[in-house]
């Protein structure tokens, strides 16, 4: 009975400090998470948190302030690096990238207040025009 008690603390005790290297591991794996860029959205300058803009444009929208809600998710739009990028490229496939980024990142929000997403055919026709 007693080399039973024996193996299962000696059990135990490997386990525990298993546990301790793993926990000492995954702190390691959270800074490394927490200084890459998150791609779940576009990168805004100055902006709001995306649960902060979420929580407001949830809000707006549900309760019937639909053009409140769009004009949120426009400032949101207008703010980010993508679109000046947008606005700036000089090539028309960096143009249909980062108009593909943000259609990607916003069309799930005009889709719920009953929009289409923004089109931007002029711009791409000049930037066609201009890069022939």
């Amino acid at each position: 009975m007693d080399i039973l008690f024996i193996i299962i603390l000696l059990v135990i005790g490997i386990l525990q400090i298993i546990l301790f290297f793993k926990i000492w591991g995954m702190t390691n794996n959270v800074r490394a998470l927490k200084g890459k860029p998150h791609h779940i959205m576009p990168r805004c300058s100055d902006e709001m948190p995306l649960s902060q803009f979420k929580s407001d444009f949830y809000f707006l929208s549900c309760n019937g302030y639909k053009d409140e809600a769009k004009r949120l998710l426009l400032s949101r739009i207008w703010e980010c690096s993508d679109m000046a990028t947008l606005i700036r490229c000089k090539n028309l496939k960096t143009f249909d990238e980062t108009y593909a980024n943000l259609k990607s990142a916003y069309s799930y929000f005009f889709e719920y207040i009953g929009e289409e997403f923004p089109t931007y055919n002029q711009i791409r026709k000049d930037k066609e025009a201009s890069a022939s």
